[in-house]
């Protein structure tokens, strides 16, 4: 049933066993964000069984990489002691060019974007030896060309890659703020 299996604290508890950890933090405000989400995907976004299952790991996956970045955090405080010098912020509203301007930044080798793979699967840390052939990176192209089997004609409209610099849609996903979910 629909609202079992898209049941917020399901849902948390699902990511909590993946994780190994129930620990999210001293900052709570993605709760709220969570409820409307999964309120919406029940009640308004008529999804059929396939796309039940999608949504909930859709959510799963990055609660469960918010599991893995606090964890890895707390491990690693001395983190929080070292500057971030110049970030670039590009702001506005969706279709209004950010994104080619973003791609377009990436392309200077001193300005490095986060890239797909890493986003999407941001735990553990990427190796410098084993840059380059990380598992899930092949993981996470296989799931965008999954998207386009799902919806045909979506990368001709949205160009997506692996190995591509990612926007902010996908990182803010773990605070349920991000317009990802109701583009997807």
């Amino acid at each position: 049933m629909i609202t079992d299996r898209l049941n917020p604290d399901r849902l948390v508890e699902q990511a909590c066993e993946v994780a190994g950890s129930d620990d999210f933090g001293d900052d709570d405000t993605w709760r709220d964000g969570l409820h409307r989400l999964c309120d919406g995907l029940i009640n308004e976004a008529g999804l059929n069984a396939f796309g039940v299952e999608i949504a909930a790991m859709d959510v799963v996956r990055p609660l469960t990489s918010r599991l893995q970045i606090v964890n890895w955090r707390k491990q690693h405080a001395e983190v929080a002691a070292q500057s971030v010098v110049q970030p670039i912020f590009i702001v506005g509203q969706p279709r209004s060019g950010t994104t080619i301007l973003f791609d377009l930044l990436a392309q200077d080798r001193a300005l490095r974007p986060p890239l797909t793979w890493e986003v999407d699967n941001p735990y553990p840390l990427p190796r410098p030896e084993t840059y380059d052939t990380d598992p899930r990176i092949a993981e996470t192209q296989a799931s965008i060309e999954m998207s386009e089997h799902i919806v045909p004609g979506l990368l001709a409209h949205h160009p997506m890659g692996a190995r591509v610099g990612q926007e902010c849609v996908r990182i803010t996903a773990g605070q349920f703020c991000s317009m990802i979910f109701s583009v997807q």
